[in-house]
């Protein structure tokens, strides 16, 4: 293990642990503040979690979104998940119901993604679930993902502030791309947004909002 700053939207001031993890079970176990969380697996199904849908942490708890429970981070500062190497193909985080988002994070702050795939292992059908979802949350970043469905929208964000999207492949989802609620501060830049029902981008009560270098509100 050893300890770098976050790569996220702006920097804190606390350094982070860096911890590897191969099982789901150790990617749940790590999840605390001031942590950088590297994923050296190919696949992390939450569903085979120990104690999936009834375990509970000082971080994490599950929440039952009528056909599974679904991941909350909750009131983390300073967290990064990302993959070993950038191989986006190589590093899935998975969810299996498609009522639950594959990764909730409420009350959060400085959070940055990279480097992996997240999305739901079901086909595509009558589905309320998202892939990643910030409640409250400030300064995070979301870089180098594919984002899939059948979850309905990539990212969903609501009441958040410092929010970047970058470079992410966001593919499939059954009600759009990314769709912004409350939040202000967004910067989206170079993704690929394809095979998308609905719109690409969606933004909703917003303020400064960049897309590909362009002020948009």
């Amino acid at each position: 293990m050893n300890e770098l700053y976050s790569t996220g939207a702006t920097e804190p001031a606390q350094k982070q642990l860096e911890i590897h993890v191969s099982t789901v079970d150790e990617l749940i176990a790590a999840i605390g503040p001031n942590v950088d969380i590297v994923l050296d697996a190919e696949l992390y199904d939450l569903s085979t979690a120990t104690g999936y849908g009834t375990s509970q942490g000082d971080y994490y708890h599950w929440r039952d979104d009528f056909d599974g429970p679904g991941l909350i981070i909750d009131g983390v500062d300073n967290l990064t998940i990302r993959s070993n190497d950038d191989n986006v193909t190589g590093h899935t985080i998975a969810a299996i119901p498609r009522y639950a988002d594959v990764l909730t994070f409420q009350s959060c702050s400085y959070i940055t993604l990279s480097g992996f795939t997240a999305g739901h292992t079901r086909e595509p059908g009558s589905c309320c679930g998202g892939v990643l979802e910030f409640q409250d949350t400030d300064h995070v970043t979301v870089d180098n993902c594919g984002l899939f469905g059948c979850g309905i929208l990539g990212v969903y964000a609501e009441y958040c502030n410092d929010i970047r999207v970058a470079n992410c492949d966001i593919y499939e989802c059954s009600q759009g791309g990314v769709q912004f609620r409350g939040t202000k501060g967004i910067v989206m830049e170079n993704n690929t947004l394809r095979d998308l029902a609905g719109s690409d981008m969606d933004f909703i009560d917003c303020k400064d909002v960049t897309v590909n270098g362009e002020t948009l509100i």
